[in-house]
């Protein structure tokens, strides 16, 4: 059997965006895939939070409405078996990854004697669905709630993505390449903004590897420029 075709990290193929974005409501977290295609990108949707593309109401932007973690691995497993035909698509995305973990939790029967096994089950679906929709060969976008990650070296409080169980919630802040946070902020016009945070600022966690970006960046097509180096 042939070896796996090696690549490089100077390729231009090498550059593909797995960016896990959260904040409050009211961030654009799901604007910012409306704003994706507008920009020339192709989106598929996994749409976790019941009504929140709404919001993409004048996008035209594909999706597939997931209520359990089955209906989510039923399509996965369509796209994985080549039954799902996705060729048109760049852009895999997850709206409302800290909802998905919810249904995860819920889908364990909340039953256990140690109710830790519930949330310990809920995760091992929640980070199975994650990392499989990463290898897929498209970019990812996945965006989250903003919670508290309670005992962050020591007893230092961060802020981060949520999702069910604060030590998986700190797993699943760490994970993806490129971690966003989407926040407002009032500028000198006393007009209310938002912007998007790309480096850690003490308290909210926050990284892109490229280093390409300024620590504050305007909008999600600033970051996506950068890392993918489109002038």
């Amino acid at each position: 059997m042939a070896p796996p075709a090696m690549k490089n990290t100077s390729q231009q193929g090498a550059a593909k965006l797995d960016i896990l974005n959260y904040g409050l409501p009211d961030t654009h977290k799901t604007l910012a895939i409306g704003k994706l295609k507008e920009f020339g990108m192709n989106p598929l949707v996994f749409a976790c939070d019941p009504g929140g593309l709404t919001t993409l109401s004048g996008f035209g932007v594909d999706y597939y409405e997931i209520d359990k973690p089955k209906t989510a691995f039923e399509i996965l497993g369509m796209i994985y078996t080549n039954r799902l035909d996705l060729r048109k698509y760049n852009l895999i995305c997850i709206d409302g990854a800290s909802n998905f973990s919810y249904m995860c939790l819920k889908a364990t029967g909340e039953d256990s004697r140690d109710r830790r096994l519930d949330y310990a089950n809920g995760n091992i679906d929640f980070r199975r669905f994650i990392d499989d929709v990463r290898r897929l060969p498209f970019h990812v976008y996945i965006n989250a709630f903003e919670v508290e990650l309670k005992n962050v070296n020591g007893n230092q409080i961060q802020m981060g993505a949520g999702c069910e169980g604060n030590k998986y919630a700190i797993q699943f802040t760490g994970l993806m390449n490129t971690v966003l946070r989407s926040f407002r902020f009032v500028d000198e016009k006393n007009q209310s903004n938002v912007a998007i945070q790309t480096s850690h600022d003490g308290l909210h966690i926050a990284r892109e590897r490229t280093r390409s970006c300024n620590q504050y960046e305007p909008d999600i097509i600033s970051v996506v420029r950068k890392i993918l180096k489109i002038n």
